[in-house]
């Protein structure tokens, strides 16, 4: 689970109640594994579970310097080890945005990507590399609110005030 600039890894088995128990009663006590210096109000936690799979096993945070990505280990013993391969990745700056301001507002993740939703753009970026390999001019209509993938179906969906458009990549 996440606050705006913390994760927190819990190992064990356990139903949806005894975990909000334990998250409610360790926020002050817990050590989060992994913590970042600045808070934001846009911290969304998204996971990938591959078609099949009973568990997720990727990640990405929003948060506000970027997107903390990685893969979930749901063997470790310890919590502070059930993160491999994650590490953060800088917001990519939007092509006419000089002063690098624009942040997304929303995120959702496929096989390979992480989609970050803009008011006006959907970026799909590679989910290991970081890097930029499609950006979506949005139709008009209003500013996008947010984006997510059907865990079935594996379609991306952008939705606004008035859509809801099915996105193919």
């Amino acid at each position: 689970f996440t606050t705006p600039s913390k994760m927190y890894a819990l190992v064990g088995s356990y139903s949806v109640e005894s975990v909000l128990a334990k998250a409610r009663a360790s926020l002050g006590s817990a050590d989060p594994a992994v913590e970042m210096p600045v808070a934001s109000d846009l911290s969304k936690l998204c996971v990938w579970r591959p078609r099949g799979a009973d568990v997720p096993d990727r990640f990405a945070w929003l948060m506000g310097t970027g997107v903390y990505r990685g893969a979930f280990n749901f063997n470790a013993s310890e919590s502070s080890r059930v993160l491999e391969r994650h590490g953060a990745l800088p917001f990519p700056r939007l092509e006419g945005d000089e002063s690098g301001t624009e942040v997304p507002i929303s995120l959702t993740m496929t096989e390979y990507h992480i989609l970050l939703l803009y008011t006006k753009y959907l970026v799909a970026m590679n989910a290991v590399t970081g890097e930029i390999e499609a950006t979506i001019e949005l139709p008009k209509g209003g500013a996008s609110t947010f984006v997510f993938t059907d865990p079935v179906t594996g379609a991306v969906y952008v939705a606004n005030v008035g859509n809801m458009l099915e996105v193919t990549l």
